[in-house]
């Protein structure tokens, strides 16, 4: 079975795309290095890291043709210190230990809601609200980069790799299939 575009959306911060497999945000907003309060955490200034906040992806700029339509009209990422993170936990800790939860509206209603949990260890870690056994395993590459290998009933998806921008405004994440179809998603900062 062959991974949809849906799947790959619920699985990484990237694919709610335009039927052209890209999707960009015209918009910027927020500031890399504003608090971030997350679960009773705190974690501000230069130590919070750079992908923690709300992140959204807005409606490409073009209309899509006649027949073809988006599957998500709103699609929100919120990223932030896992709940397994203690409260007293260095920044370095914090920013190991993710939280990602999805929220996405479809075009003709319905809201999709999932969740991950996990580190930046490389190990797979499942994406609970889902009908179907999928799995993140993310891995920092450096300051403001990471990549996420995604797996659907245990064989590898896609790879994603998301890079925020050196103001912090915008996340662009890039994935690429298994069977080569690439495309590219860019969200801004809430």
């Amino acid at each position: 079975m062959s991974l949809s575009a849906h799947a790959i959306l619920v699985a990484l911060l990237s694919t709610a795309l335009h039927p052209t497999g890209i999707a960009t945000a015209i918009t910027s907003a927020g500031h890399p290095f504003r608090e971030v309060i997350t679960r009773g955490h705190a974690v501000s200034g230069a130590d919070a890291a750079p992908w923690f906040g709300t992140w959204q992806l807005e409606p490409p700029k073009t209309s899509p043709r006649w027949f073809e339509t988006p599957p998500y009209k709103k699609v929100t990422i919120t990223i932030e210190p896992s709940r397994e993170a203690s409260g007293s936990a260095p920044a370095e800790i914090l920013a190991q230990r993710l939280r990602v939860t999805y929220d996405m509206v479809r075009t003709r209603g319905g809201v999709t809601h999932m969740e991950w949990d996990g580190r930046f260890d490389g190990k797979d870690y499942p994406v609970e609200g889902l009908p179907y056994f999928l799995t993140n395993a993310y891995r920092q590459l450096d300051e403001r980069s990471y990549e996420i290998v995604i797996k659907r009933e245990g064989a590898t998806a896609a790879i994603a790799m998301a890079i925020v921008s050196g103001d912090g405004s915008a996340m662009t994440v890039t994935t690429v299939e298994t069977d080569g179809a690439t495309s590219t998603a860019v969200y801004r900062r809430q």
